[in-house]
């Protein structure tokens, strides 16, 4: 069994198939692919996250909380 310390993270599952299909699809079409939603991840408190899939295969995720500064968040650099 493989324990975790007080500050680290146990390793991130790896994608799902609808991760895979959107990574593909940036690939194929050679344009990024973005995803946006909202997420309730405890509590009172409200997050929206942007998933851009990018042509050579990379992944940006970005996670805001609701009420921070710049919200909602800046559209896409062109």
């Amino acid at each position: 069994m493989i324990r975790t310390g007080r500050h680290r993270r146990p390793a991130e599952p790896p994608g799902g198939p609808v991760d895979l299909d959107q990574r593909l699809r940036a690939v194929a079409d050679k344009a990024p692919v973005v995803e946006e939603g909202v997420a309730r991840l405890g509590g009172d408190a409200v997050f929206l996250y942007r998933t851009t899939y990018e042509p050579d295969g990379s992944v940006h995720r970005e996670l805001t909380r609701a009420d921070a500064v710049g919200w909602p968040f800046p559209p896409p650099a062109a």
